[in-house]
């Protein structure tokens, strides 16, 4: 229940991402624009008002929070559909994103006290792999939504964006009514006892603070790559392939089950082998390993004529880009006392969304301004040259780490 709340969110936030181009269109702006829209307005600012969630969570429970969060996004969603401006559209579409990304902390808040400390990343995995779903549902059915939202809203060539927003405050609707029946945890006490990793012992305090800075070293950029490419990818395929919008939607939301259904179990998968064989904790390695897969892929999108062939190179990006971003949760939850998890996990949501935001504005202004509009080979451009910076250097530290580990230990030895 926990993972169908934000799955069923994606669902809506795909369908209207893909009406980007119609959006556009209405309110005649450039991608510069839509950039600072997907990004600093939708990424960014909405992270900055959803901070004092976590705060929220500490003194009113997390459940409570999630309804208020959701009635907020219900009632910003229906505002949504009834602006008149592009401005007016902007703010209502920050308070929708705000809603969603203070359901982040909400969520891996409340996943640790119903899965325990043995189960954690295959819960944490699972919660993901329906988001993903979620998100692929709604460009996989948009023809069917957009017939939805046709009925809501009959003057298509106009509103069919307004109908969306009006089927998204529907399914909000049923989301609040479902919270409702989310039980307590039946033993939070047993489950929240301080373990290993929270002893405030001044050494593992610094490891847990070095975990954490290479952690968000390797996230950052890929934010910035990833996310930035999801923003923008629909606006950037329609306009370079003339695909029309439930095609689109169609392959898109091919991709995104794809990822849902494979990514997460391998992810999970590739943990629980990497910690029996070499009974250690290397999901930092595992980012590095997937995160240098994916640079390839969005390196060549731009390459390729065929859009099919464009959009399978995007999905193996965003595959490999997902399975590195699976252990981030765990890593955050094994380093962190219980009673901070909301708090960290808040300002985590800022520090990627703000990445994430700078990703699509600077893939947007650098269409404008130097690409003459080619907004896919902006994205390849960008996104190829964020995740080398990271992944080559990140791969020489962790490599001289291990080997200074193994030298130290073999003089030891000797």
């Amino acid at each position: 229940m926990i993972g169908l709340v934000p799955g069923t969110q994606m669902l809506t936030r795909s369908a209207s991402s893909l009406l980007l181009p119609e959006i556009q269109r209405y309110f005649g702006v450039s991608d510069t624009q839509i950039g600072h829209l997907q990004g600093t307005f939708d990424l960014f600012l909405a992270s900055l008002l959803a901070l004092p969630c976590a705060l929220f969570v500490d003194r009113y429970g997390s459940r409570c929070v999630l309804r208020n969060l959701i009635l907020i996004w219900i009632i910003s969603h229906i505002s949504c559909g009834l602006s008149a401006s592009f401005s007016q559209f902007c703010f209502f579409k920050i308070m929708i994103a705000a809603a969603e990304i203070g359901m982040v902390p909400v969520i891996y808040a409340m996943t640790p006290l119903y899965a325990g400390p043995k189960n954690l990343m295959l819960i944490n995995a699972a919660v993901g792999a329906l988001i993903t779903l979620g998100y692929g549902a709604g460009y996989y059915f948009s023809d069917v939504l957009f017939k939805i939202a046709a009925l809501i809203a009959p003057a298509q060539g106009d509103a069919l964006w307004r109908g969306v927003e009006a089927f998204s405050a529907l399914s909000g609707v049923i989301l609040f009514i479902s919270v409702l029946r989310v039980p307590r945890p039946d033993i939070m006490t047993a489950r929240l006892r301080p373990t290993a990793c929270h002893v405030p012992d001044v050494t593992k305090i610094r490891r847990a603070k070095r975990r954490l800075l290479t952690l968000a070293l390797l996230a950052g950029p890929n934010a910035f790559a990833a996310q930035g490419t999801v923003s923008l990818m629909t606006v950037a395929l329609h306009r370079r392939f003339g695909l029309d919008l439930p095609s689109l939607g169609h392959h898109l939301g091919t991709m995104s089950w794809f990822i849902g259904f494979l990514g997460f179990p391998v992810a999970a998968a590739m943990d629980s082998v990497a910690r029996r064989i070499f009974n250690a904790n290397i999901r930092l390695e595992i980012m590095v390993i997937c995160l240098a897969l994916a640079l390839p892929f969005i390196g060549a999108a731009n390459m390729v004529e065929d859009a099919r062939l464009d959009i399978t190179l995007i999905g193996a990006f965003l595959f490999f880009s997902g399975v590195a971003n699976v252990p981030i949760p765990t890593v955050i939850q094994e380093v962190t006392p219980p009673r901070l998890y909301a708090r960290i996990f808040a300002i985590w949501s800022l520090f990627m969304s703000a990445f994430g935001a700078l990703g699509a504005v600077t893939m947007g202004v650098i269409s404008d301004r130097f690409l003459s509009g080619r907004l896919l080979l902006s994205i390849s451009i960008t996104a190829t040259t964020a995740l080398a910076l990271a992944v080559g250097p990140m791969a020489l530290g962790l490599l001289h780490r291990k080997t200074s580990a193994g030298t130290s230990l073999t003089s030891y030895e000797q």
